[in-house]
């Protein structure tokens, strides 16, 4: 395992900690963390390497679709593609492993740049 991964397996671990703390109320080693200062911006890139790390491909696209619809900006174009990039990597072995044949690579980044056009259209407008 890379030092990439660790890092995000510790964030992760770590954001399941908080939100267990969280949920028992325990907040007293939390006290300087405001939770509304965190954007889905923050967290979406943990949650996608957690399940690229995890092979759930199909998981993390549609996570990554879900917020496209809803909130379709560059920073989240980036983020697909940066996935996208990712996962393109991978062999054609470990894409059928995942259920995830490399034509949805080939779909998504053509849904991704649909979308990008389109962002591209609303900024000139």
């Amino acid at each position: 395992m890379n030092l990439n991964q660790d890092y995000i397996l510790r964030m992760v671990e770590s954001l399941g900690r908080f939100a267990a703390k969280l949920m028992k109320k325990e907040t007293s080693d939390l006290d300087g963390l405001h939770m509304e200062s965190l954007s889905t911006e923050d967290i979406l890139p943990i949650i996608l390497k957690k399940l690229l790390h995890e092979a759930k491909y199909g998981e993390a696209e549609d996570l990554l679709y879900r917020e496209l619809e809803r909130n379709p900006t560059k920073s989240t174009c980036d983020m697909a593609l940066s996935f996208y990039k990712e996962i393109n990597a991978k062999s054609d072995e470990e894409l059928e492993a995942a259920g995830f044949p490399r034509e949805e690579i080939v779909e998504g980044l053509t849904d991704l740049g649909r979308i990008l056009r389109r962002l591209e259209e609303k900024g000139k407008e």
